[in-house]
C-alpha cells in the first residue's frame, strides 16, 4: 500500500504541475494528461487501499477531490465541480501562512481566518495549489456566466476575486511568471464587466 500511495500522490503532483505549466489558455483534460483509463484506474486504486484498510490521507483526498471536479467543469456540472474545488481548497487554505487569506463562497473579507497549521511535514507549496484551485473556481464562475447569459454579470462579479486572489497567492510566492501566465482570464472578466479603469 505504501507504494500504492506514492503513486497517487505522484499523479496529484503531475496534476498541479501541469495546470501551472500550460496557464490560462489551456484546459487539458485529466485524460490528456493520466490517459483514457486514469477515471478506472483511480477507482480501482481506492478500492485496493481500502482492502487493506486503509484510505486517502487528507491531501491525496484533496487532490482526488481537485482532479474529480476538473472533470465535472468540463462536463459543465459546474455546481459539482465548485464543490469539489471547495473540498480541495478547504484543506489547503488552512496551510498557508497567517498573512494570507482566502475567500470562499459566502465569507466576508472580515470572517475569521483560517487556522494555520504546521505545513512543513505535509507540503511545502500550498499557495501553488490554492492558486491553482482558485483559478479553477474562477473558471467556474466564467463558465456560468456563459451558461446563463441572463445573469452573467452576476457570474463575472462572482469570477473577479477568485482570479485576483489567484493572482495574488502567485505574487506571495514570488512566481511573477505564472501571474503572467494567468492573468488573461482576469482581463477578460473585467472586459465583460467594462471595469475600464481598472483593466488600465
Amino acid at each position: 500500500p505504501e507504494d500504492l500511495l506514492r503513486e497517487i500522490r505522484a499523479a496529484g503532483d503531475r496534476l498541479f504541475s501541469m495546470v501551472l505549466d500550460v496557464g490560462a489558455d489551456q484546459f487539458p483534460a485529466n485524460q490528456t494528461i493520466f490517459g483514457d483509463e486514469y477515471i478506472s484506474e483511480l477507482r480501482a486504486a481506492v478500492r485496493e487501499l481500502q482492502n487493506y484498510g486503509l484510505g486517502l490521507t487528507p491531501l491525496l483526498e484533496a487532490n482526488y477531490q481537485f482532479a474529480i471536479g476538473r472533470d465535472f467543469y468540463l462536463e459543465d456540472e459546474i455546481d459539482r465541480a465548485i464543490e469539489h474545488y471547495q473540498n480541495s481548497l478547504n484543506f489547503w487554505q488552512p496551510l498557508l501562512p497567517p498573512t494570507s487569506t482566502v475567500l470562499v463562497e459566502g465569507e466576508t473579507p472580515h470572517s475569521t481566518p483560517p487556522v494555520v497549521m504546521d505545513m512543513s511535514a505535509i507540503e511545502p507549496i500550498p499557495r501553488l495549489r490554492v492558486a491553482a484551485i482558485l483559478f479553477h473556481l474562477g473558471l467556474c464562475f466564467a463558465r456560468k456566466a456563459n451558461l446563463l447569459p441572463s445573469e452573467s454579470r452576476q457570474h463575472y462579479q462572482k469570477a473577479r476575486p477568485y482570479f485576483e486572489q489567484c493572482l495574488q497567492q502567485f505574487e506571495q510566492a514570488g512566481r511573477l511568471d505564472l501571474v503572467a501566465q494567468f492573468i488573461s482570464k482576469l482581463g477578460e472578466v473585467l472586459l465583460q464587466l467594462k471595469e475600464w479603469e481598472t483593466l488600465k
